[in-house]
């Protein structure tokens, strides 16, 4: 028993070494450093919570060794992120996001499978201003990607049975948890518009309206009596005379002009109202 645990050795040693590098993918709004910060932190509150991945510096030194810092290059082309993970050597990525929103950090991290070129699982959520990244909200992603990415256990040929001197193990069952996303949380809903504006203008244009008519009956009934009636003789006289015709005849002209103005007003007050409603 002790050779064939000599033999397995390498295999296990292997088996156990992480296959999954973190690094960025794509930053909007925050500068390198920031960035790279940022999938630092989160790599180490990842694997602090349990999560199988490549520490930081070997991470970094992978990386150098390609003569790059990232996988911003991509421009989240699959294709391009497939071959990233190849040349790192590792059979999963996770892709992090970082973007600045309003003073606030969006922070989005994608699992990708370097062999299928596709994504098996996502988180999100945002980072108020001011807000250090902490292990809390990656509590769920790190469980999950645990249960996903756990080594499988290592099966090898075993001598005969009567050579072996204990129970064989039975091969443990692995089952990956459920996949939550965590939104970025609703916008606001907008207050409804309110209408006392259009209210205010509406009555101002009828008040103005009101004017002009009773302008416009004062400057008729005035002209009238400049005009003068007719008498039995059918002529028409006026009882007023010269000057006061002359003077009556001055008011009717600027009433009547008044209440033009006055009709213009209120209806532009209402046209208001209306558009404004």
């Amino acid at each position: 028993m002790g050779s064939l645990f000599v033999a397995l050795l390498p295999t296990l040693l292997a088996a156990a070494e992480p296959t999954t590098l973190v690094v960025l993918s794509r930053r909007v709004s925050v500068t390198p450093a920031e960035a790279q910060a940022v999938v630092s932190q989160a790599t180490t509150l990842l694997l602090e919570a349990g999560a199988p991945l490549v520490e930081v510096a070997e991470a970094g030194q992978r990386l150098s060794k390609l003569g790059l810092k990232d996988a911003t290059t991509c421009n989240g082309k699959p294709v391009c992120h497939a071959e990233f993970g190849k040349q790192l050597k590792v059979s999963w990525l996770i892709l992090v996001s970082v973007s600045r929103v309003a003073g606030d950090r969006s922070l989005a991290l994608e699992l990708f499978e370097v062999a299928g070129r596709t994504v098996a699982d996502r988180e999100s959520f945002i980072l108020p201003k001011g807000t250090a990244l902490t292990r809390q909200p990656l509590e769920d992603f790190a469980g999950r990607l645990a249960a996903r990415l756990a080594p499988a256990p290592v099966t090898a040929e075993l001598p005969p049975d009567s050579q072996l001197k204990t129970d064989t193990p039975v091969k443990p069952a692995l089952t990956p948890g459920n996949t939550v996303t965590a939104l970025p949380p609703p916008l606001p809903t907008p207050e409804p518009k309110g209408h006392a504006p259009s209210f205010i203008l509406g009555g101002l244009g009828v008040a103005a309206l009101g004017a002009a008519v009773a302008l416009f009956v004062v400057g008729a009934n005035t002209q009238a009596q400049v005009q003068g009636t007719a008498g039995a003789d059918g002529r028409v006289r006026s009882t007023l005379t010269g000057s006061e015709a002359q003077a009556a005849a001055g008011a009717a002209s600027l009433q009547l002009g008044l209440g033009g103005a006055a009709a213009a007003v209120g209806v532009g007050l209402g046209t208001t109202a209306v558009v404004l409603w």
